[in-house]
């Protein structure tokens, strides 16, 4: 629900892209103490003051082009009046990358300037600000496109869009990713492929003497790959979509899905866009995974979605995408909504964080027993795409 205006900025000598901006504002920034608020920090605080231009008059969203490395609690004044503002997950602080965060919902606005102050607090870490941005609200939504990977290259996926990562990873899996090899990963005609193999591959972190088992398997009986995007983009809120084919078969597991940059699992968020379970056939898994009150993983799922006329998921293309803001997330296969997820008041969201995509094909665990004649299994990617 956005009135779009594109802005390109330069920061320090870098191009970025401003996504539709009313007005972008440098911020004088001051450290300063604050006794007597009703913040619950140690000492000290920040204070970014700005002036906000409102063309027309209306309700605007209002956002923070920043980085952070701990969350931070925020007051918002306009005008000196206190406005409802949104705690600022933290962004993964690394050189020269500034994610876009909400900071303000549905802000009634007059046309004209506007005074902004924001005290931001955080006994441990401050925050980096770069613009603040207002964006008009308008109905009916329109979304805008803000970072696709067509595979429209042969070879391998584009390095400056993806990172792989190599080893035994997570959930006891067997597999043991690789990176780089033709064999577990290539695009070719504009479909980027990802596969497991049944082969033997010396763990190249083994540590007889270590506990964690990521490091005590001398070798695999598997190889298989995964992309993400965690150091080239991650967005807070808007719509992730991708166009899937899987194949069914027992022990097959491919997933696309998405990971908070900051915290610990599960405080940092998780959305499992698509996961399919290959014994399951026709059927596959959407959750969202958060912490709790109590720091475990209160996971939201369906473990039983299939296709709207019943025909079959694996062998085909489908459509996977979710679409979630500061209150849900809504789950959908080729458009028809499927599944969604409510934040519940006093409880943690953790899907504030913004979150990086992931791309990768698993083995056994939940998707059943590895059956001794599977030695190759394949999922398959058209595009993957963000709307904001």
């Amino acid at each position: 629900m956005v009135k779009r205006i594109l802005t390109l900025l330069l920061f320090s000598g870098v191009a970025a892209i401003v996504l539709p901006a009313v007005e972008y504002g440098k911020l004088d920034y001051a450290a300063v103490s604050i006794p007597g608020t009703d913040f619950k920090w140690e000492d000290a605080a920040q204070v970014f003051r700005t002036t906000l231009k409102i063309p027309a008059e209306g309700k605007y969203n209002l956002y923070f082009d920043m980085a952070a490395v701990e969350r931070s609690s925020v007051k918002l004044q306009i005008d000196g009046k206190e406005i409802p503002s949104l705690d600022l997950p933290g962004t993964a602080r690394t050189p020269g990358r500034f994610l876009r965060i909400k900071l303000a919902s549905a802000v009634p606005l007059a046309a004209g300037e506007h005074g902004v102050e924001v005290l931001a607090g955080n006994p441990f870490k401050g925050l980096t600000v770069k613009a603040l941005l207002a964006e008009k609200v308008v109905s009916p939504h329109r979304w805008r496109l803000v970072w696709s990977e067509e595979f429209n290259e042969d070879g391998f996926p584009d390095e400056t869009k993806w990172r792989g990562e190599e080893g035994f990873l997570r959930n006891y899996e067997p597999q043991y990713y690789t990176i780089g090899r033709k064999e577990n990963i290539s695009v070719k005609n504009g479909i980027l492929t990802i596969t497991a193999r049944r082969e033997k591959w010396k763990n190249k972190y083994y540590d007889p003497n270590s506990e964690d088992w990521r490091m005590n398997r001398p070798e695999a009986e598997f190889t298989s790959a995964q992309l993400d995007t965690f150091y080239s983009g991650a967005w807070q809120y808007g719509k992730i979509e991708a166009r899937i084919k899987v194949i069914a078969g027992c022990g097959r597991w491919p997933a696309f899905w998405t990971m908070g940059v900051t915290g610990g699992w599960p405080e940092q968020g998780e959305i499992d866009i698509m996961e399919y379970f290959g014994k399951s056939n026709n059927r596959i898994t959407q959750a969202l995974h958060k912490a709790g009150n109590d720091g475990k993983d209160h996971a939201v799922q369906d473990w039983n979605i299939k296709t709207k006329d019943g025909t079959p998921m694996e062998g085909r293309f489908h459509v996977y995408s979710v679409i979630w803001d500061e209150n849900k997330v809504e789950w959908f296969i080729d458009n028809r909504k499927t599944f969604e997820a409510v934040r519940k008041p006093g409880e943690p969201w953790c899907v504030d964080n913004p979150q990086y995509i992931i791309l990768n094909h698993a083995l056994g665990r939940y998707s059943g027993e590895i059956p001794p004649e599977l030695n190759e299994a394949s999922f398959y990617i058209d595009y993957v795409r963000v709307y904001q």
